[in-house]
């Protein structure tokens, strides 16, 4: 057991957590572009939450199988993640100009 799987542990469980209180933020959300932007924070923590997981496996075992399995884990992970920020950074600027106004 080496140093890294504890670590990427605690990151899944956080990423875990993140993901169900952005999810609750957004269902809880009045405005629009408020549940957007937290939607879109809950798809980031899930990419991070995918792309740990899929990496912390890799660390276990790495048979052929595992490490396709993983890499397609890890290819998810990282476009949740990419997609979800861009998504954040559009609603960001909306729910700020939205603010301002009022």
């Amino acid at each position: 057991m080496s140093f890294e799987m504890p670590v990427l542990t605690v990151i899944t469980l956080l990423s875990l957590g993140y993901y169900i209180y952005f999810k609750f933020k957004a269902f809880r959300a009045n405005h629009g572009d408020e549940k957007q932007l937290y939607s879109a924070k809950a798809f980031i923590a899930l990419g991070v939450f995918v792309g740990v997981f899929g990496l912390n496996r890799l660390f276990i075992s790495q048979s052929a199988t595992v490490v396709v399995i993983c890499s397609i884990f890890l290819l998810s992970g990282c476009a949740a993640v990419w997609t979800g920020w861009k998504t954040y950074k559009f609603y960001l600027l909306n729910v700020r100009e939205e603010k301002t106004e009022n």
